[in-house]
């Protein structure tokens, strides 16, 4: 099965209006888990950032979906295509 992975590098601390942002951000990861697509959050220690993995999606599908978390205009994104052996 092919999944993407988004290794995402940001410094929530010096977000402005972060306590604005985060529910809406931990709602939008809601709703694609809802959906069937975000499978996995993990949060960094420190708050530097997270890594997400998305299933069912390719990588361009991935990208556009990440630009629709309130917080994506803070975010650095590395995103990774793999694939479950086992």
């Amino acid at each position: 099965m092919k999944k993407v992975i988004l290794n995402i590098k940001c410094d929530f601390d010096k977000v402005p209006n972060i306590e604005e942002l985060m529910p809406k951000e931990f709602a939008k990861g809601e709703e694609l888990k809802q959906q069937g697509i975000l499978e996995h959050l993990f949060v960094n220690e420190g708050r530097t950032g997270a890594v997400l993995v998305f299933k069912n999606v390719d990588v361009e599908e991935a990208k556009k979906l990440a630009t629709t978390f309130p917080l994506f205009d803070y975010f650095n994104i590395e995103y990774i295509s793999v694939e479950k052996l086992y």
